[in-house]
């Protein structure tokens, strides 16, 4: 469940902020304009194959990430869960998910 959100200028660029709570730990969103070059040059790259989108985790002080691009937009989820966790998060809430019928 969304707990807060604002928008904030880091190095000229404009980020949407917003900060989730559910049963486990708390996740913050981070969305902005961007390409794939904005994730860590050592972050681990997994591909989806069935949505197409390439995924990079990686971790700084304790916190981890997990960063993707949809279009020209960046998402990058940050949290204190394990990244394998994060990563599934990550996935699962990606619009271009294919559903069976």
């Amino acid at each position: 469940k969304p707990i807060g959100g604002t928008v904030q200028e880091v190095n000229g660029r404009q980020i949407l902020v917003a900060v989730f709570r559910g049963n486990g730990l708390s996740i913050t969103c981070l969305t902005f304009l961007g390409a794939e070059e904005d994730a860590p040059k050592n972050a681990t790259v997994f591909f989806d194959p069935e949505t197409k989108i390439r995924f990079y985790s990686f971790s700084r002080n304790g916190i981890n990430a997990v960063l993707h691009r949809e279009d020209n937009t960046i998402c990058m989820l940050t949290s204190n869960m394990p990244p394998e966790e994060l990563l599934s998060l990550a996935r699962s809430q990606s619009p271009h998910k294919h559903h069976p019928s």
